[in-house]
């Protein structure tokens, strides 16, 4: 048989970006890897202005942003913090929404930053950041929680 040089290309709709997938072939129910292309264009790194020039930091280094009336302050590893001119709401459509979640209207925190959670605080760094009631179920829905709250961390009056 000759082998041809051609591929198999399937578009799934943009609101399914969080459907796994999974490509078997043939009767053996062989399973195939997925190349993905998506995260080749992710940009990764950010340039922070910071006085009279801009600071390179990835988006790992980037912990959690608090609002703070027209400016933001950017905390950093490190002990790093940057203040900026602009609002919160504009950093939030600008960093991926998968590392980063809004807890609360004047905190935008990085998940992997996140060391703990007791009560309604998130425990980043050496801070505790409240979550609102407004971000609450959304926040809690990004967790997997084991153990004692298997109920997501909340009950069901916070719902």
């Amino acid at each position: 048989m000759k082998q041809l040089n051609s591929e198999i290309v399937i578009i799934l709709p943009s609101e399914m970006k969080d459907c796994p997938v999974r490509v078997v072939r043939g009767a053996d129910l062989e399973e195939l890897p997925i190349r993905s292309n998506l995260n080749s264009h992710v940009k990764q790194d950010t340039l922070v202005w910071y006085q009279n020039g801009y600071v390179h930091l990835t988006l790992d280094e980037i912990m959690w942003i608090k609002a703070s009336s027209s400016y933001c302050h950017l905390y950093a590893t490190c002990n790093r913090k940057f203040t900026l001119s602009y609002p919160l709401a504009r950093i939030e459509e600008r960093l991926p929404g998968d590392t980063f979640i809004r807890i609360h209207r004047s905190y935008l925190i990085n998940i992997r930053h996140v060391k703990g959670l007791s009560g309604r605080s998130f425990l980043i760094g050496n801070q505790v950041l409240k979550i609102s009631d407004e971000y609450r179920k959304k926040v809690f829905e990004r967790f997997i929680f084991l153990g004692v709250r298997d109920n997501q961390g909340f009950t069901e009056n916070d719902t």
